[in-house]
């Protein structure tokens, strides 16, 4: 704002330029002018005035400039941090919309034992109900973060415990005794779990696991009517 003598005065409220804290955090991640170019499309001299721009703006000197090279300052490392985590949101943001856009395909995050020996075998009754999804499943038993990954849904054996998310039960879990028919004829006596061919269930004994399976979505995710419908076959599939 202005004052009565024409001198203009700036509030700690003032943002710079978008686009130039764009070319400043690009340029401060890759250490280079030319790669922050890259990543943006745009040319090194263009970045370079972007930033020069944004100095004159803070009234600070965010790099040292030198023949070949360009080294962080002090005031460039306090910038940095908050800068890549704002676009990273933004980013995510993004993302995200996008995916409320409902295109075709259907991404499923899921351990490698229940994708293999029980998602798998019955994903084909879903894909004759809905032939427009293309249903993609990633088979890890990495957790991935829902909210910023780029899947629509997660398969997740545990507690059930995942703040921020949205969790329902898929089925409960159970263990018990089981051996190699070999073993129960023709022994030797049982003392290791190293003899494994098709198991047997030795007893009608059987514990509730502690973990279950659960259905894990972003929040929000299940106003998307391919991720509504997964996750309502996914249960169907879990009460037959």
């Amino acid at each position: 704002m202005s004052n009565g003598l024409g001198i203009l005065i700036r509030t700690n409220n003032h943002l710079p330029p978008l686009t130039a804290l764009r070319a400043f955090e690009a340029a401060a991640r890759h250490t280079s002018f030319s790669k922050a170019a890259d990543e943006l499309h745009v040319t090194p001299a263009a970045v370079s005035h972007q930033i020069h721009a944004l100095e004159q703006d803070l009234g600070v000197t965010l790099f040292h400039r030198m023949n070949r090279a360009i080294e962080l300052t002090a005031s460039a490392r306090v910038l940095l941090p908050g800068l890549t985590e704002a676009f990273t949101g933004i980013q995510s943001a993004v993302r995200r919309l996008r995916a409320h856009n409902d295109t075709g395909t259907l991404t499923v995050t899921a351990s490698p034992s229940i994708a293999a020996k029980w998602l798998v075998l019955r994903l084909h009754r879903f894909q004759e109900r809905h032939p427009d999804i293309d249903v993609r499943i990633s088979a890890t038993d990495e957790v991935v973060d829902l909210t910023m990954a780029d899947f629509d849904l997660a398969i997740r054996y545990g507690c059930g415990k995942y703040p921020g998310l949205e969790v329902e039960l898929l089925f409960t879990n159970e263990v018990f005794p089981a051996c190699s028919p070999q073993l129960l004829s023709a022994g030797p006596p049982l003392r290791t779990p190293d003899v494994i061919g098709e198991l047997v269930r030795l007893f009608s004994l059987a514990l509730p696991d502690q973990f279950a399976y659960y259905i894990v979505t972003a929040p929000g995710a299940l106003e998307r009517p391919k991720v509504r419908a997964f996750r309502n076959w996914l249960r169907q599939e879990a009460d037959h």
